[in-house]
């Protein structure tokens, strides 16, 4: 399937969970995926991570394809819940051009990647933006280049990125 400027492909349960065991640290699955191309992230600019559990979110951020991903449970444990199959509902990866989002369903985890394709240059062509999705106070460095953040509700995040109050302000 194609919409304007990208192309869109499912993936099916049996990829997924090769996906998701390369990330828990499945070397079987990080290999059999690393043989069909779909390791998580490596080569594919996926270099952020965003995960939904059960017990909270986790954030994460892989600096190169050689380096294994740094995960906020790994810098806020107190606040981000280590992920699990049990308790994972969710899991986005995404870079420059592209996304793979997948998703726990009735028979195991599914999931969809979304890539940009040919640049389009008519008044129809998609935006890029930059969003603040969580926080507007900071709380918090850790070492690594994470950071925890506030919003004016009381939800916290331990998100992937170096900053400091000023950056607020």
């Amino acid at each position: 399937m194609t919409g304007i400027g990208s192309v869109v492909s499912t993936i099916c349960s049996e990829v997924a969970d090769r996906w998701i065991g390369s990330l828990l640290g499945d070397t079987d699955a990080g290999s059999a995926a690393l043989s069909e191309g779909v390791a998580l992230g490596g080569s594919q600019g996926l270099e952020w991570l965003l995960a939904y559990c059960d017990d909270g979110v986790v954030w994460g951020r892989r600096d190169s394809p050689e380096r294994a991903w740094q995960l906020s449970s790994s810098h806020a444990p107190d606040l981000c819940p280590v992920i699990g199959r049990a308790n994972l509902q969710q899991l986005r990866l995404f870079g420059k051009g592209a996304e793979v989002l997948l998703w726990r369903s009735e028979g195991g985890f599914r999931g969809r990647r979304l890539e940009d394709g040919a640049p389009v240059t008519g008044p129809d062509r998609p935006a890029d933006e930059t969003r603040i999705l969580v926080g507007n106070r900071w709380l918090k460095s850790y070492p690594g280049s994470f950071s925890r953040v506030r919003d004016a509700d009381g939800r916290e995040q331990a998100i992937p990125i170096a900053c400091e109050a000023a950056d607020f302000i």
